[in-house]
């Protein structure tokens, strides 16, 4: 299956020694940090080029090519950079890639998807070859979870030296050592890597789109980790066997949802909004899909994140459901259509909620696309209802991406931005745009936790459950720890037999 990645061994039969087999759903649109959206091209790029800083288990901000920051006032963030850093190719790390990598952002001609982050810093200064100090227009709190992108050699500034490093060098654990195909990445230990050499001698990263390849190349041991993407209903069959382990982080931060286009005149009425959540009976999905691996959701954060607050719970109630759309003049409910993914496990998820929602007199008509598709309808907002999960969510400012009216995505914006179901509340974004700017971690936390009773209420989304993060690994991984978030970075300090 993996050709000169490992051969096609089952379990007992000899393995390469010190490579690892990762197994992805879907390819990453590009291991440029700069220009990936996707879960996988973020994790896997993030091997590549490191940031300023990284996440830690508890969402807290590490240092990573920076030893060390200081904030300096209200607006002023400034970075140390370690000393001796080097790109893969050899070429020393210095403030100047720092200011390219943050100026290249916001460049029309490298296109970053992700430039709309970045709007709050006004500059970025090189002090000195080691220091960097980023400023800022006003106080912008969320700051230092963004400075996690990965920083290129500011000789990408080249066309010429940009062509021919299309995966641009970094100063990861890992370096790029070929793509063999469009689902194959061959990624090498860098041996000058600040954190010291990862002691895997290759790490081969496999699309197997398909769930049942990836739950057979486990079985078999042609696989050595799934991470994220294996259906709860399987992990029983791959807990029993001998050389496999399943680790979680429970409870989980994966946030799951039924989003809405408020745009369709019928669902623009919050009382058919508030009976498609009481038709829904999330405690059964999550019992017996998810096998007790999620838990259902009252909103975006989940219980125990520092900005959680108690909102208002929709409880599964079909009889109240029909009350709802009687009152809003559907007694005989109406017809929708309901997007989703082709994947297998969340096809059959939606065609639950299908059952459930023609149960109240709601007619579902599901479609299933291959995610590429399916996914580019939802950003242009060309959907009715849809079924969508965030990575973790680590940083509450999220929600001024996903629900301020700024976020909405048009033609004009280049279809940037996570309102996708097109939410309007002025008082929702009077009080993102103050938490985004508060400094003080209490009065932020309670204005998330106003906004969040305030979205229970308007409903532009159906809050589903959060699922935990969950990895099969086989025996031959030691070290192996799961960062609850997803992140790959851990891989830097595994061996495998």
């Amino acid at each position: 299956m993996f050709g000169g990645a490992s051969g096609c061994a089952r379990p007992g039969v000899a393995r390469e020694p010190g490579v690892l087999v990762l197994l992805i759903d879907s390819p990453p649109e590009s291991l440029d940090r700069r220009l990936t959206l996707s879960a996988n091209g973020q994790r896997l790029a993030s091997l590549i080029q490191s940031g300023l800083v990284r996440i830690g288990d508890q969402g807290e901000v590490e240092p990573d090519l920076a030893e060390r920051f200081e904030r300096i006032g209200t607006t002023r963030y400034r970075f140390h950079l370690r000393p001796g850093l080097t790109f893969h190719d050899g070429s020393p790390l210095t403030a100047a890639d720092v200011v390219y990598t943050y100026e290249s952002l916001r460049d029309p001609k490298v296109g970053s998807p992700l430039g709309p982050k970045y709007e709050a810093i006004e500059s970025v200064e090189a002090v000195d070859p080691h220091t960097v100090d980023i400023v800022l227009a006003e106080p912008f709190a969320p700051l230092l979870l963004d400075l996690t992108m990965g920083i290129v050699p500011a000789q990408m500034a080249d066309p010429a030296y940009a062509e021919a490093h299309p995966v641009p060098p970094g100063a990861g654990p890992f370096r790029f050592a070929g793509r063999p195909d469009e689902e194959h990445i061959r990624l090498e230990p860098f041996e000058n890597w600040w954190g010291g050499a990862p002691r895997l001698r290759r790490l081969e990263v496999v699309v197997a789109r398909d769930e049942t390849t990836r739950v057979l190349s486990l079985l078999h041991g042609e696989a050595d980790l799934v991470q994220g993407s294996i259906s709860p209903v399987l992990l029983p069959r791959l807990e029993a066997a001998p050389h496999l382990r399943v680790v979680r982080a429970s409870p989980g931060p994966g946030y799951a949802y039924l989003g809405f286009n408020l745009r369709h005149p019928i669902l623009s009425d919050v009382r058919v909004r508030r009976a498609i959540a009481h038709a829904i009976d999330r405690e059964s999905i999550t019992r017996y899909k998810f096998k007790g691996a999620a838990r259902p959701a009252s909103g975006m954060l989940p219980e125990g994140h520092w900005a959680y607050g108690p909102a208002r719970r929709y409880a599964y109630d079909p009889k109240r459901a029909r009350a709802l759309l009687a009152e809003a003049g559907y007694p005989d409910g109406f017809e929708i259509t309901y997007k989703t993914s082709t994947d297998r496990f969340r096809r059959s998820v939606a065609l639950v909620i299908k059952k459930q929602l023609e149960a109240v007199g709601i007619r579902v008509d599901l479609r299933a696309y291959e995610w590429g598709t399916f996914y580019g309808d939802i950003k242009r907002g060309n959907f009715e209802i849809t079924t969508l999960k965030w990575t973790p969510v680590i940083e509450p400012h999220l929600m001024h991406w996903t629900f301020h009216s700024t976020s909405i995505p048009s033609e004009e914006n280049g279809w940037v931005g996570g309102n996708r179901g097109a939410y309007r509340n002025p008082e929702v974004d009077r009080l993102l745009d103050e938490a985004a700017h508060v400094l003080d971690p209490k009065r932020r936390a309670e204005l998330y936790r106003t906004v969040q009773r305030i979205l229970a209420e308007d409903l532009p989304y159906v809050p589903l459950w959060h699922e935990d993060t969950i990895a099969v690994v086989s025996d031959r991984v030691e070290g192996f720890h799961l960062s609850p978030w997803g992140f790959l970075h851990p891989l830097a300090e595994v061996s495998v037999r």
